[in-house]
């Protein structure tokens, strides 16, 4: 197998067919739980493949924060229209059909999980 590896030393490209430009071979067993999802938590270390679960689970975990986040902004698209409607209710001197109270409420609950995620990511939680 060819190889290269990052910065830390984490496999970043493979190939078992074609020699990676830069890269280099390895010569030692390939585990059977070697697969082209985790390839990135992987390292070679002592001329032996090995398996970093901790780099796998934080891999996850950032995945699903970004999915939830993800999810949270699709749902300020929805709760927008819904503010937006409710002001027009306003102006045109009609009734709003929803509970903009619990709709507001709801939306400073997300905006704090919203904050922990991208802290948690390590962005600004304002961006």
């Amino acid at each position: 197998m060819y190889y290269q590896l990052d910065e830390n030393g984490y496999l970043c490209a493979y190939s078992f067919n074609t020699v990676l430009p830069g890269g280099a071979l390895y010569r030692g067993r390939v585990p059977e739980d070697f697969d082209e999802e985790s390839f990135d938590c992987w390292k070679i270390e002592e001329d032996t493949l090995t398996f970093d679960e901790s780099r796998q689970r934080a891999r996850r975990e950032g995945a699903s924060d970004r999915e939830e986040l993800a999810e949270l902004m699709a749902w300020f698209d929805q709760y927008d229209r819904q503010v937006m409607e409710y002001q027009r209710c306003i102006r045109l001197g009609q009734a709003y059909d929803r509970d903009i109270d619990k709709l507001d409420q709801e939306a400073m609950e997300k905006q704090q999980r919203i904050r922990v995620l991208r802290e948690r990511s390590g962005r600004n939680a304002d961006q």
